[in-house]
């Protein structure tokens, strides 16, 4: 979704980027704040609005309402992006309002395009073409500790010499992970630079 905003960017597109809790939680306060209108007006102006991840946490109250008044402003006046991992045939479940979602939906997909996405996600992918990374605890202990580029175990692990290491091979990687090819590159690299894989007195420097 991002990728595609940023293109419309390029091709001289206003566009506005938000989360669908970010969305609907902005909505509800600004309808408790008596300004729901404004709000609505103000996520009315670009040519495109991107919400992002709709369904991947539970929405709030009232949200098939607000969502509704949203789309039936934006529609047939402005495009909108939105990524979910529920079909279609969920949003009633996902709204807890058939009514009111068939609704958001008769008028999100007048016009529109539904893409299906299968198989696996981007990120799942790259960490099983890369392999966990094996490091040696600093104290020279047997201990080995499996982990990602960057991963989550290395912030766990803050003390040690090798986790510095691990996360500092984590920041080079996302300058380079945008594209498949950048992830190759940044793997190559990582794997080339980590002082994990160099001699203890060249890992002196990264410290």
């Amino acid at each position: 979704a991002i990728a595609l905003g940023r293109e419309a960017i390029l091709a001289g597109y206003s566009v506005q980027f938000t989360t669908a809790m970010a969305l609907v939680a902005g909505l509800t306060k600004a309808h408790a704040e008596k300004r729901l209108d404004e709000q609505l007006l103000s996520l009315s102006k670009a040519r495109l609005l991107i919400v992002d991840e709709l369904g991947y946490l539970p929405l709030e109250p009232h949200a098939a309402d607000l969502f509704f008044q949203l789309v039936s402003r934006r529609y047939e006046t402005g495009a909108m992006l939105i990524t979910s991992n529920r079909s279609v045939s969920e949003w009633g479940t996902m709204f807890a309002d058939p009514v009111v979602a068939t609704a958001i939906l008769d008028r999100l997909l007048h016009h529109s395009h539904l893409l299906t996405i299968r198989g696996d996600r981007y990120r799942l992918r790259a960490k099983r073409t890369s392999g966990p990374l094996t490091a040696k605890a600093a104290s020279g202990g047997t201990d080995t500790q499996p982990l990602g580029w960057g991963g989550s175990s290395c912030c766990r692990k803050g003390g040690s010499s090798w986790c510095r290491s691990l996360c500092i091979c984590g920041r080079h990687r996302s300058k380079h992970s945008t594209s498949p090819a950048g992830t190759q590159i940044a793997r190559q690299s990582a794997r080339r630079d980590c002082p994990i894989r160099q001699p203890k007195s060249a890992r002196q420097a990264w410290r």
